[in-house]
């Protein structure tokens, strides 16, 4: 969110109630409760010829309701799916399954008809290509160095509480990012 107010872009963002207003504190222009509001219509009936980009963690269905928020140039940027996952937080095969045949496929000819784009993101995959995220990360911590970006913290947790700080963040009780405190 930071990232995106640094370079005055416009913020939609979804939280359960709870979590509306740290929403707010942090600097989204439209926060929306997903629990009864849907996102699609709010931003639809906000921008009604669609957003520039979508960011979606959660898979399945949910890729289908990010990419009709895009409008004419739009990106759908996926960097998880957390819909495999179970209420424990741990991987489920059951809902993996579920969660990839409700997955809608993309054509190409589509995409380019629809003037879009869909984006996949495995900041894992690149470990071994460090020169393709270095510009990225020089960004970054300039604008933190300015005090144009601070990370939030919500919570920590030593190392050996890793399985405690993945429940906590599955069963969405954090507000910010959780770190695990090594030593």
């Amino acid at each position: 969110m930071q990232l995106a107010k640094a370079h005055n872009l416009t913020v939609f963002g979804t939280a359960s109630t709870a979590k509306q207003g740290f929403l707010r504190q942090i600097g989204v222009d439209h926060p929306i409760d997903y629990t009864c509001e849907d996102f699609v219509d709010v931003v639809r009936r906000t921008v009604p010829e669609g957003i520039e980009m979508v960011m979606d963690p959660i898979g399945g269905k949910s890729f289908t309701r990010s990419y009709r928020c895009l409008g004419p140039m739009g990106r759908l940027a996926i960097y998880g799916f957390s819909a495999a996952a179970g209420p424990e937080g741990k991987r489920s095969l059951w809902r993996a399954a579920k969660a990839y045949i409700a997955t809608r496929r993309y054509h190409p000819l589509k995409l380019m008809g629809d003037n879009t784009a869909i984006i996949g993101v495995h900041l894992g995959h690149l470990e071994t290509r460090s020169a393709i995220s270095a510009k990225e990360l020089d960004e970054l911590f300039q604008l933190y160095s300015s005090g144009k970006i601070k990370p939030v913290i919500g919570k920590t947790f030593p190392l050996e509480e890793a399985a405690a700080a993945h429940r906590y963040i599955h069963n969405a009780q954090h507000v910010g990012k959780v770190v695990l405190r090594v030593a």
